[in-house]
């Protein structure tokens, strides 16, 4: 078995049943475009425009507004 099939797959499985957004290149596939992953490059680890945006959703108030401001998030990557 490989690590793909051993690992990889049931992390992914377990973050589409969390409602996250998969991007699964695969077992036997080496990604050769960034873009198809979000990124600019390869050496993006973090992709700071996801996870901007998703600091911001998940920090609402209970109304559901969001609270965290374009200035405030500039601290935070």
């Amino acid at each position: 078995m490989t690590e793909y099939l051993l690992v990889e797959k049931p992390f992914l499985d377990q973050l589409k049943d969390l409602n996250w957004t998969i991007i699964n290149h695969g077992e036997k596939c080496i990604p050769q475009n960034p873009k198809d992953s979000l990124r600019d490059n390869f050496r993006e680890i973090v992709i700071k425009k996801e996870f901007k945006k998703w600091v911001k959703k998940i920090n609402t108030t209970d109304e559901g507004i969001e609270w965290l401001t374009n200035n405030l998030m500039n601290y935070i990557t």
